[in-house]
């Protein structure tokens, strides 16, 4: 919410946005990090939550894409977890999305992207 005073813009939740996870139940994290990195070795693998990598990344892209198309013309913010800005960013660079960029992003790390002329550009990115 402080963010969203400090712009004087609403808060707004998409769920195209919304975190990947490898699996819906309640395992332990051990588990949870054995099955993130098998999706990780095949971008297509369907976990038991039905969205593989590659899916979760067009998602995610889509999201982006309706932020745009919503906004009015100037900036946005847009705050998510790491494994959501490591498949966009790579979908924008035209790359595979990778495990270790995405353990790299500490929290509260900004990134910037522009979107202009139908394309994102990544102008900062997280480190």
């Amino acid at each position: 919410m402080i963010l969203c005073e400090s712009l004087g813009a609403p808060l707004r939740a998409l769920a195209d946005l919304g975190e990947w996870s490898p699996s819906f139940e309640d395992i332990t994290e051990e588990e949870y990090l054995r099955r993130e990195e098998e999706c990780w070795r095949d971008l297509d693998r369907e976990p038991d939550t039905g969205e593989s990598i590659n899916e979760a990344t067009e998602r995610v892209r889509r999201g982006m894409r309706r932020v745009v198309d919503e906004t009015a013309p100037g900036d946005a913010a847009v705050v998510g977890h790491a494994m959501i800005f490591t498949m966009f960013l790579a979908s924008v660079r035209g790359e595979r999305p990778d495990i270790e960029y995405k353990r790299r992003i500490g929290n509260a790390a900004t990134a910037v992207v522009e979107y202009e002329g139908g394309n994102f550009r990544i102008v900062k990115e997280f480190f």
